[in-house]
């Protein structure tokens, strides 16, 4: 466990604004420090999912789950002004109470982190199950940087783009994948170009694809090539485990294309390895997931 900092339980209000993550993107409520020192939020199931048979998408979990460890290090930097949270890697296990046929509304999720150093921080975040065992935990490496540096090395792809807005929240779906090759083996496909509107929430100024929902991306790739492996085209997949690398942003304007690949079967678990790669060529998602199909 991390040996956390001590934090005034009133210090959340505005922390959206310290991590330039917002609505809808954000959907964190009711945070609060507990007696143990973690920071506590309800978290809303938002993402309807037809690939997953579990109790949030593991996706959703890493959105909602990184953006709580970020606030609990905005609320912990000594320099309390905006800095951005990259999420760099993360690795996720997920438990037998997260199976599930039916999806709460809501549930309760906690984190705490520590500062390996003035530009890292480390996260270890947990999703409680209704009965309020943990049904998954994340931990979670950032890259942190203050907002001029973000900046001056994203200047060229600054824009003051105001996304068209919709009574639809763009997080209650998951992207599109567009596939061009299926093998037994493997499976090559795209989201075609990220615009703004994918993005919505995830910084003002620098539209950038969450990576979150560039992990989903990423394993709804993986259920559709599973599917087409075990000829089930409307199996449902529990993912016990997934290690992702994320060492570039998707921005909006770049194309983004997605690669599967099985590399191996372990006692009815499917170990895929799938990356994402911008039209510049630079990887901008890869993870290795282990998957099982639900009976």
């Amino acid at each position: 466990m991390l040996d956390s900092f001590k934090l005034d339980p009133s210090s959340v209000e505005g922390v959206e604004d310290l991590i330039e993550v917002k609505s809808p993107y954000f959907a964190l409520e009711a945070l609060y420090f507990d007696a143990d020192g973690w920071l506590v939020a309800k978290v809303p199931v938002q993402c309807q999912s037809t690939y997953e048979s579990s109790l949030m998408d593991v996706a959703e979990i890493g959105r909602h789950l990184a953006i709580l460890g970020s606030c609990f290090g905005a609320l912990a930097n000594p320099v309390r002004s905006k800095h951005y949270y990259l999420a760099r890697k993360a690795d996720l296990k997920t438990y037998d109470s997260f199976v599930s046929d039916m999806r709460p509304d809501y549930l309760l999720a906690r984190t705490k982190a520590v500062f390996a150093s003035k530009r890292e921080l480390v996260a270890e975040a947990e999703l409680l199950d209704p009965a309020g065992e943990v049904a998954a935990r994340l931990n979670v490496k950032y890259h942190v940087m203050r907002e001029r540096s973000f900046h001056k090395i994203y200047s060229d792809s600054i824009h003051d783009i105001t996304p068209v807005i919709s009574d639809i929240n763009p997080y209650s779906k998951s992207i599109d994948i567009n596939v061009h090759n299926i093998d037994l083996m493997s499976l090559t496909a795209s989201i075609g170009r990220v615009t703004p509107e994918m993005c919505m929430g995830h910084f003002d100024r620098v539209k950038a694809l969450p990576v979150a929902i560039a992990s989903q991306s990423l394993i709804k790739s993986c259920c559709i090539f599973l599917r087409r492996l075990t000829g089930e085209d409307s199996a449902r997949f529990i993912v016990t485990s997934a290690d992702l690398c994320a060492d570039n942003l998707a921005l909006a304007g770049q194309d983004v294309d997605i690669k599967v690949e099985l590399l191996d079967v372990e006692n009815d678990v499917f170990i895929v390895r799938t990356i994402a790669t911008n039209n510049l060529g630079q990887s901008v998602g890869e993870m290795t997931t282990h998957i099982a199909m639900v009976d």
